[in-house]
């Protein structure tokens, strides 16, 4: 497991507007969740940033962008498109729905934008569910998070061959395979930490999900100190097995 920690995801700026500035901080603070742990910076070549954005109207962000453009996810915003067709690009006036595809697009184009997240998967065949996951995750925990989801067993083991999850919210009751089986299998060849939901409060069903080897269990809807207590052991015990790794190395 990967040494997990409170971290940002850092978007530099080059020359843009105190109206765009200002725009885009209230894009990462209320417009969408998904950029809650995203930071705006002044652009620096000393700041290892993940995407820097262009103000392609300013001469001055041209000559940047020219000596970073191979190095870097960069989006250009400006009055009209003048960027290369290739390049990530919104047109003025912002509107958030814009640079929610921009920074998407980036995402995309950059998988250490999504792979530096703390990787979360959901399996529930409840729409409603994994709505409220989707909508909860992000503010219980202050590290990025990125979110996966699926509805039943037999896709949540095909997620789990073709990716490594951190974490890993798993309802009991699944059409197919079930919750136990898939946590016995997923725990087998792996570490990932995985938390059991379901709608039974029965503790021949906590014994259960302890046997098939589940980190934590939690009855639906979770709340929501259960869940900032999950990701907190989550979080413990990827730091415990960091660190014995290194102490293991050191002593090679």
């Amino acid at each position: 497991m990967r040494n997990i920690s409170a971290s940002k995801i850092y978007i530099s700026h080059v020359g843009l507007t105190e109206r765009d500035i200002t725009f885009i901080h209230n894009l990462f603070r209320l417009g969408a969740k998904q950029f809650r742990d995203y930071e705006l910076v002044d652009y620096s070549a000393s700041i290892n940033s993940h995407v820097v954005i262009i103000n392609g109207d300013d001469n001055h962000a041209h000559r940047i962008w020219r000596k970073i453009k191979d190095t870097v996810t960069t989006i250009f915003i400006s009055q009209e498109n003048l960027s290369p067709a290739d390049q990530n690009h919104v047109v003025r006036p912002l509107v958030f729905r814009k640079l929610i595809d921009a920074f998407t697009q980036a995402e995309a184009e950059d998988k250490t934008l999504n792979e530096e997240r703390t990787q979360v998967l959901v399996v529930d065949d409840s729409l409603p569910i994994r709505r409220f996951m989707e909508l909860k995750l992000p503010s219980m925990t202050d590290i990025p998070i990125a979110i996966d989801y699926a509805e039943d067993g037999e896709s949540a083991q095909e997620k789990t061959l073709g990716k490594i999850y951190d974490i890993i919210f798993l309802d009991v009751v699944l059409p197919g395979i079930d919750g136990y089986q898939v946590c016995k299998s997923i725990k087998e060849v792996s570490d990932t930490f995985v938390v059991m939901l379901t709608s039974n409060k029965s503790p021949f069903d906590r014994v259960r999900g302890g046997m098939s080897g589940c980190d934590a269990y939690l009855t639906k809807p979770p709340k929501d100190e259960q869940l900032r207590k999950v990701f907190q052991k989550m979080i413990d015990k990827s730091h415990k097995q960091h660190d014995s790794l290194i102490a293991n190395s050191s002593q090679r």
